[in-house]
């Protein structure tokens, strides 16, 4: 039942927009629109 379960989920799974700009975030660099900002600016 569980592997059923599991199985149809995973056809509803899709790959994040900006995965890549996941571990800046959470070590907090700042973004605006999308674009990382220098801590000067």
């Amino acid at each position: 039942m569980m592997f059923k379960l599991a199985h149809a989920t995973e056809k509803g799974w899709r790959k994040l927009n900006g995965h890549e700009k996941i571990v800046p975030l959470i070590q907090g660099k700042k973004f605006v629109n999308g674009e990382m900002q220098d801590a000067a600016a």
